[in-house]
């Protein structure tokens, strides 16, 4: 990857490395192509560049040792979408939480019947999930090999929300088993999802910092996207190799 030192500071995006126990903070616009710098058999996002704090010269494309992804972010970032595309662009199964975890009528699956269906899905060799779900974090998180995190500003989401809240209710989109999004359930409810954004919000930048920072699980590489143009950038730029 190139690192563009004249970028706008309001666009940047974060990529965090590990590598032999460095760990370093790569913090500028970045432009994608090309293959990875390679160490061992991971790709590190040029990390035996950036953690000589020299420039970074390369490309990058998601390659074969990037081969289970994890997509997370507080509710409405577009984690979904997200997990969705990529998954569609490098010919990967997508493992949705939500669609596992929701019954008809907005019923909740019984946590053994959960974590048993994750367990399922994850044993896959390849695959790109999305969800906040900590109650299988456990299953999932120790077989990814790398984190994209939606840490988008508290406007933008709460705009994602109303958004894509008040389109559902208008074209009565279909979600998961049949259940569906109203504007009473959603705005006038103890289930409203405006108010789960405000209250889970900082909640989860928090966690995921603690997560990504104290290296909880140092089998992931950590992506950050602080906005969502940096995201679609990404993801024009991915393909399997």
């Amino acid at each position: 990857m190139t690192v563009d030192k004249g970028g706008d500071p309001a666009s940047m995006y974060r990529v965090w490395v590990s590598a032999r126990g460095v760990r370093t903070l790569l913090k500028a616009p970045i432009r994608f192509s090309g293959a990875p710098t390679q160490l061992g058999d991971r790709p590190y996002f040029c990390a035996s560049k950036v953690v000589q704090r020299r420039s970074c010269r390369g490309s990058f494309v998601i390659t074969p040792a990037m081969k289970r992804i994890i997509v997370i972010g507080t509710s409405c970032s577009g984690k979904t979408t997200l997990a969705r595309k990529l998954a569609a662009k490098l010919d990967m199964p997508h493992i949705e939480l939500d669609r596992l975890f929701w019954l008809p009528e907005w019923k909740q699956r019984p946590a053994g019947e959960f974590r048993s269906l994750v367990q399922k899905a994850v044993d896959a060799e390849r695959w790109v999930s999305c969800g906040n779900f900590s109650t299988v974090r456990d299953i999932l998180w120790p077989h990814a090999t790398h984190a994209i995190w939606l840490d988008y500003s508290f406007h933008v989401v709460i705009y994602r929300t109303l958004y894509r809240t008040i389109g559902r209710a208008i074209t009565k989109e279909e979600l998961f088993c049949g259940n569906y999004e109203s504007i009473r359930q959603s705005f006038c409810s103890r289930d409203s999802i405006l108010w789960w954004v405000l209250k889970t919000f900082r909640k989860n930048r928090r966690r995921y910092e603690q997560l990504r920072d104290e290296q909880t699980y140092p089998n992931l590489n950590w992506i950050e996207f602080r906005h969502p143009k940096d995201a679609d950038r990404f993801l024009a730029n991915q393909r399997y190799v």
